[in-house]
C-alpha cells in the first residue's frame, strides 16, 4: 500500500541563468509534507530543468509522478528529453548532487501533457534521504511552463518494519559475480530482510543475480555472464542472527581480474569504495558497513610469481579498504580458490598460501576446496556457493563485534 506524500508544483520561470538552488526565485525545495499541497519550486536554464520537495529523513519511497504540461510550453518543438529523480541526505549542492534513483526517457509529442503523467516505478528504495527532485533533461533549451513532481511512499505501517542495516560489501571476480544458474529464490528463507545496492543506483530487494547489469552506472562492473554468487546465500545466513539490524549486499564485482587490477586509485578500487560510501547514505537511517568479504585470486595463478605476489597485495588492498573508510578493523572474510589445482600452474600455489599466510588483524578465511564445480573448471556449482555463503556467514560472526 502507498499514500501520495507531497505534490510539488513549479510555474514558469523561463528560460533565466541563477545559482544552484535558484537563487532570486522559490526554493527548489518547499519543506512542506502537506499531502496535495501546490508548492513553487521549478526552475529551467538552458537544456536542464529541475523541480523538488525537501523531506524529513526515512520515508520509503515507492514511485514519483512527473507531469510536464507541454500545453503550455515545456516541450513544443519535437526534442527528446529525459527525467532523472535524485535523493539526498542533506541540501544537494546542484541538480545532480545526489544518489540516482530512476530515470525515464521522453519525447515530444509526449506522454507529459498534463493528465498523463511521467511514471518512474524505479523507487523500491528504502532510504534516508531528506532531499529528492526531478532533474530535467531536454534537447533544446525551453521554458518550463508548468511542471509537477508527486512523491509516493508505503504506507507508515510497512515502516515500521523498516530496520537499520548492516551494510556488506562484496568484491572479487567471477564467482562472487555469480557463475553459477540462479537457484529458485525460496531458498533465501530470509531474503525480505535483505536489501541490496544495485549497479542501477538504487537499494532494493535483494534477488540473484545480485549483479544485474541492467541500467547500469558502473561500466567496470558490467559482466557479460551473472548469476548465483556469494553474496545473497550469505546474507540469508549471517542476517538470521541478527535481531536490531537487517542487511544490505553492496557487491562490485569483475569476471577475469587479477589483484593488480584491484590496486587503490584503479577503476575497479575507486568505484567500489563509492558504491559503499553511496549505499551507505543511501540505507536507513542508523546503518553501518559491517565487514567485506573478498573472492578473487582464479586470475593471479596463470604464473608462480603472480601467485607469490598475490599474498602482499591482498594485504595491501585490505589496508588500502580499511584506511579509505575510516575502518582500521573492518572484518575482512576472504574465500580461498576452489579445487580445480590443473587449472593454471600456480593454482596449488596459490591456493596453499591463502590457506597457510600470515592473516590480517581481523580476517578469515574460508575454504572451498572441498567443493564441487562444473562447466568452466574455475567456476562453482549453485549448490558449492550456496554452502560457501554459509562458510562466510559464521566466519564473519566471529569477527563482528557483540553488539551483533
Amino acid at each position: 500500500m502507498e499514500q501520495i506524500i507531497d505534490r510539488n508544483i513549479g510555474v514558469h520561470f523561463g528560460d533565466m541563468d541563477a545559482p544552484f538552488p535558484f537563487a532570486g526565485v522559490a526554493s527548489m525545495f518547499d519543506g512542506n509534507l502537506v499531502a496535495n499541497n501546490p508548492n513553487f519550486g521549478a526552475y529551467k536554464a538552458g537544456t536542464n530543468g529541475y523541480i523538488g520537495t525537501e523531506f524529513t529523513a526515512g520515508k520509503i519511497f515507492s514511485r514519483a509522478l512527473y507531469y510536464g504540461w507541454n500545453d503550455r510550453g515545456i516541450l513544443d518543438d519535437g526534442s527528446a528529453g529525459t527525467v532523472y529523480i535524485y535523493g539526498k541526505k542533506g541540501a544537494p549542492a546542484n541538480g545532480t548532487d545526489g544518489l540516482l534513483i530512476g530515470q525515464a526517457s521522453f519525447s515530444e509529442p509526449s506522454p507529459l501533457a498534463y493528465g498523463s503523467p511521467l511514471t518512474i516505478n524505479s523507487m523500491d528504495t528504502v532510504n534516508a534521504y531528506t532531499h529528492i527532485w526531478a532533474y530535467v533533461t531536454t534537447a533544446a533549451a525551453t521554458g518550463i511552463c508548468g511542471a509537477e513532481l508527486e512523491m509516493y511512499e508505503l504506507t507508515s505501517a510497512v515502516q515500521q518494519h523498516v530496520k537499520p542495516a548492516a551494510i556488506f560489501i562484496g568484491a572479487g571476480q567471477s564467482n562472487m559475480v555469480g557463475a553459477a544458474p540462479v537457484p529458485d529464490q525460496a531458498i533465501y528463507v530470509n531474503r525480505a530482510r535483505i536489501m541490496m545496492f544495485a549497479l542501477d543506483g538504487t537499494v532494493k530487494p535483494a534477488s540473484d543475480p545480485i549483479m544485474d547489469p541492467t541500467g547500469s552506472l558502473w561500466p567496470q562492473f558490467d559482466n557479460s555472464a551473472v548469476g548465483c554468487g556469494t553474496m545473497l546465500p550469505f546474507a540469508n545466513s549471517v542476517v538470521a542472527n541478527f535481531k536490531n539490524f537487517d542487511a544490505l549486499i553492496v557487491n562490485s564485482s569483475k569476471g577475469s581480474t587479477s589483484i593488480d587490477l584491484w590496486a587503490k586509485g584503479g577503476e575497479l578500487y575507486n568505484g567500489m569504495i563509492a558504491r559503499t560510501k553511496l549505499a551507505l547514505s543511501a540505507a536507513p537511517y542508523g546503518s553501518f558497513i559491517a565487514g567485506m568479504v573478498w573472492q578473487q585470486g582464479e586470475s593471479d595463478t596463470f604464473t608462480e610469481a603472480s601467485s607469490t605476489a598475490w599474498v602482499d597485495k591482498f594485504h595491501a588492498l585490505v589496508a588500502n579498504v580499511r584506511t579509505d573508510l575510516n575502518m582500521p578493523d573492518l572484518p575482512v572474510v576472504f574465500v580461498g580458490l576452489g579445487p580445480y589445482d590443473a587449472f593454471a600452474p600456480g593454482w596449488p600455489q596459490l591456493r596453499f598460501s591463502q590457506q597457510f599466510m600470515r592473516l590480517p588483524a581481523n580476517c578469515l578465511y574460508v575454504k572451498t576446496f572441498d567443493l564441487a564445480n562444473v562447466a568452466s573448471p574455475d567456476w562453482l556449482v549453485t549448490g558449492s556457493v550456496v554452502t560457501i555463503g554459509e562458510r562466510v556467514s559464521k566466519a564473519m560472526l566471529q569477527l563482528l563485534p557483540e553488539m551483533f
